[in-house]
């Protein structure tokens, strides 16, 4: 376990979390906002939860996955994506959608947060959510980050061919 609060607990990946998380990573509405192509088995997101949810992959590669699992059943309900950018960190949330709407992204954003700031010492974490993602939007912003920047032509989002998306880029100091 990395953190927890009464509700929420933040952790590396564990055998059999992969089907949890391809119900996630699968999703083609979930991935409607995302930089890459919904995985096609749970042996892919098996694969990624290997190599990028271990304690020694931030510290290895930069970058890492944190499940966000319930308290009570440890059962994973969504993940958080940290890449380490000088003395900030880049923090990206993925929710499944039996768990949307009901405060997840929030609860789990203002957890790592701490984390991050307390124990990590970091002194800013930033994010960048697609202009229409509303949802992530408001996830955020709950917790504090603020909208510092509108960014044009960002990143392709596979989902949505045509040209590059715009983002909102958020930030939030500790």
């Amino acid at each position: 376990m990395i953190t927890k609060s009464d509700d929420l607990c933040l952790r590396y990946y564990r055998l059999g979390d992969e089907g949890e998380i391809y119900q996630y990573t699968s999703d083609i509405e979930s991935s409607k906002f995302l930089a890459r192509k919904p995985h096609e088995s749970a042996l892919q997101t098996k694969d990624m939860l290997l190599n990028l949810s271990a304690p020694s992959s931030f510290g290895q590669l930069g970058k890492c996955i944190w499940l966000i699992t319930s308290v009570t059943n440890q059962q994973a309900m969504g993940y958080l994506t940290l890449i380490k950018k000088d003395d900030s960190v880049e923090l990206h949330i993925g929710v499944l959608k039996t768990h949307s709407g009901k405060g997840v992204a929030t609860s789990a954003i203002n957890l790592a947060s701490k984390y991050l700031f307390e124990k990590l010492r970091f002194r800013e974490i930033v994010s960048f959510t697609d202009v229409e993602h509303l949802a992530a939007q408001a996830a955020f912003k709950k917790s504090g980050f603020s909208v510092v920047k509108e960014i044009k032509e960002f990143y392709m989002a596979p989902q949505q061919p045509g040209k590059k998306r715009d983002v909102l880029w958020l930030r939030c100091r500790a």
